[in-house]
């Protein structure tokens, strides 16, 4: 992989791992201006900070660039729930045939009543009649419809609670 986006990646903490376990990477931060200028300030502190490349804008409206062989998004895709579908269409376009969009999100289960910790982590919104939650293979499913010919997902473990893994690949044709 030569070329990855960090979708809405805020700190770019998780981008320059990825960056620092193979240097021959370019790296790239998508996130709201705002966020970007704390990434920025952030990416500093750390050695091969430099290397990565900040983006600004609103995915849901702007464009996020293209020719990338990995895209992820952590805990991001929930503040699109609306869009989602014309989002991961969106990224679908920006990689390169071959490419993989790597999603890591919250799979609510149990009639979206667990895990618990997640449960709570949107209790404030749905306080407010405001659904942000997934539940498990919603993602997975979307990423089939929209063309990738790849989906694999996973539950794992996280200091936040149980999250699912879902990654897709674009077909190299």
């Amino acid at each position: 992989m030569k070329k990855i986006l960090d979708l809405g990646g805020a700190h770019g903490i998780d981008c320059l791992a990825m960056i620092n376990l193979n240097p021959k990477m370019k790296g790239f931060v998508f996130d709201k201006p705002e966020i970007i200028k704390v990434t920025n300030e952030f990416l500093k502190e750390f050695e091969n900070g430099e290397k990565i490349q900040t983006l600004e804008g609103d995915y849901v409206k702007d464009s996020i660039g293209c020719d990338y062989d990995l895209i992820y998004s952590k805990a991001t895709l929930n503040f699109c729930k609306d869009n989602l579908k014309s989002v991961i269409n969106k990224i679908y376009h920006a990689l390169n045939p071959g490419g993989y969009f790597v999603s890591v999100s919250d799979g609510l289960t149990h009639e979206k009543t667990q895990p618990a910790k997640m449960v709570l982590g949107w209790l404030s919104h749905n306080l407010i009649n405001q659904d942000i939650s997934f539940e498990q293979n919603e993602i997975a499913d979307l990423m089939f419809s929209t063309g990738f010919n790849y989906v694999r997902s996973k539950t794992i473990q996280t200091p936040f609670g149980q999250m699912d893994v879902d990654i897709a690949k674009k077909a190299t044709f």
